[in-house]
């Protein structure tokens, strides 16, 4: 069971309540290499999209200690849960229960 605390039934966020999900204006820079969400509160890759850790959770690893939070590009679900997203030699890498997985444009592998 996923709790669903901030985006909207089709995985969207309100870029409103919570700016920071989105690209404001034309992005310049990329963030410098093996920065970790958390403590940073988000990450831009080479592509000019936003990466961030969202507010809703999986209910089954929460009631074991395992927080993991859902990962959000530019404001929408990934359909990915992670206790850390980091952004390393230009490639966004989670880490979670399901172990490592590297974002290879599309989807995490």
């Amino acid at each position: 069971m996923t709790m669903t605390f901030g985006a909207a039934e089709d995985g969207r966020y309100d870029h409103r309540l919570f700016p920071f999900m989105r690209r404001r204006g034309e992005q310049t820079h990329v963030t410098e290499a093996y920065v970790s969400i958390p403590p940073a509160l988000h990450i831009t890759d080479s592509e000019g999209a936003i990466w961030t850790l969202g507010f809703d959770y999986n209910e089954r690893d929460w009631t074991v200690g395992r927080w993991e939070y859902d990962v959000v590009r530019n404001g929408v679900k990934t359909g990915e849960f992670a206790r850390s997203v980091e952004f390393r030699s230009g490639r966004v890498i989670i880490f979670g229960s399901d172990g490592r997985r590297v974002w290879n444009g599309r989807q995490f592998v």
